[in-house]
């Protein structure tokens, strides 16, 4: 656990050695990144792809709020992460008091119970995720109570699985008109970020639809583009993330002549996991290997020849 530059906690994980979140802000990278993207309209469907602690769907549920029948389709593969995101607010005094609470070694059930009360306070005040509240919350608090009303007359539902995201969303019709994909950096969890994985996403998404990231590594906007999506930049200067869409209308920065130039080298080997099964390490190992005996030119190759068109 660490805490990241806008007051909000982020996490760590050992096994993927990655962190879940930016470190100059984890709540303001869900803004951001992916929020501030999305046009505020009633019957809107979300895909949170790696949900975590649920940060990506608070910042969604901030900037449609007061809009109805909005569902929510979860994804991530650790269950106890799932059950802590109702305590990560979108505020700054609760993450502070969490970052203090939640250290290594702690038995951190009865701290949840003891402050479930404090920290619902501020989740009904901001009118967000309480929905979410597992089983810590659902006999304690009577402002939860009211929240879950207030979010039942707007329809407001969600639906959470604990799975390998290739298979869950292999169960799932949609079409969602944003998908969130904010899995850990594609070199160390290609799965997620492969040719194949998506087409699986572009026979989901709405004519309309949104496919949000935070990367923008070369194989990545490749892929999408071979999976039918057009594509763009997001952020300043076209740097803090990819969208993907099936309209290019919605495409407000499209790649430029040098970012589809890139592509074509080797930095834009894609990764491929044909029947969504592969571990990580065979994805890896397959595509190191198709980059090695790759005839396209060096990136490196590319990036001085073409210097002077970098935009």
């Amino acid at each position: 656990m660490h805490r990241t530059k806008d007051g909000s906690v982020g996490l760590f994980s050992p096994e993927a050695d990655d962190i879940y979140h930016a470190r100059s802000g984890a709540l303001t990278e869900a803004r951001q990144k992916f929020a501030a993207h999305v046009v505020p309209a009633d019957n809107l469907k979300l895909l949170d792809i790696c949900y975590g602690i649920g940060y990506n769907t608070k910042a969604f549920l901030e900037r449609t709020s007061g809009c109805k029948n909005i569902h929510i389709d979860a994804i991530d593969t650790d269950k106890n992460l799932a059950q802590l995101s109702p305590f990560f607010a979108a505020d700054k005094m609760v993450n502070m008091i969490l970052y203090h609470l939640l250290q290594p070694g702690r038995d951190t059930a009865p701290l949840l119970k003891d402050y479930a009360p404090f920290l619902d306070k501020y989740m009904v005040n901001l009118c967000l995720n309480a929905f979410l509240h597992n089983i810590y919350y659902r006999h304690i608090s009577k402002s939860y109570k009211n929240a879950m009303k207030r979010l039942k007359n707007n329809n407001i539902t969600m639906s959470l699985y604990v799975d390998d995201a290739r298979k869950a969303v292999q169960t799932l019709d949609g079409p969602y008109d944003y998908v969130f994909l904010d899995a850990f950096t594609p070199s160390k969890c290609p799965c997620l970020w492969s040719l194949d994985f998506f087409r699986l996403l572009y026979d989901r998404m709405a004519d309309n639809g949104m496919l949000l990231t935070y990367s923008v590594a070369a194989p990545v906007r490749n892929s999408l583009l071979h999976a039918g999506f057009y594509v763009g930049k997001t952020g300043v200067n076209g740097k803090s993330g990819t969208i993907a869409a099936k309209n290019p209308g919605l495409i407000k920065m499209p790649l430029s002549e040098y970012d589809l130039g890139l592509l074509k080298t080797r930095a834009g080997v894609m990764y491929r996991d044909e029947n969504l099964t592969l571990q990580n390490e065979a994805i890896i190992a397959a595509h190191e290997t198709e980059r090695e005996n790759s005839d396209l030119m060096s990136t490196s190759r590319y990036i001085k020849t073409s210097r002077g068109s970098r935009l």
